[in-house]
């Protein structure tokens, strides 16, 4: 799996929060100089650790994903191999 640019999408996100809402509409605009004076000095430290947190925590939720469905598969052979241990016995 490829990670995307963390500057490229941290930018794009960030436009839409400068903009405002779907409408373009934003109530209290901040003036362009301090949105490229945010921009210029913290866009590559944040984009960076933004996105690795993004990253991890979608691996982290990921990860129970696959331990609650390795459980139900645990449980599911378990009941199988008892049901097939009952019927073997119930014809002796």
């Amino acid at each position: 799996m490829l990670v995307p640019d963390f500057i490229k999408t941290t930018q794009i996100d960030w436009q839409k929060d400068w903009r405002g809402d779907y409408r373009g509409i934003r109530k209290h605009p901040l003036p362009d100089g301090i949105v490229q004076w945010v921009e210029d000095y913290y866009l590559t430290y944040y984009a960076w650790a933004n996105q690795l947190s993004i990253y991890y925590a979608n691996t982290y939720r990921s990860s129970f994903m696959w331990i609650y469905f390795m459980g139900a598969l645990a449980a599911l052979l378990a009941l199988i191999g008892t049901a097939g241990r009952m019927s073997s016995t119930s014809f002796i």
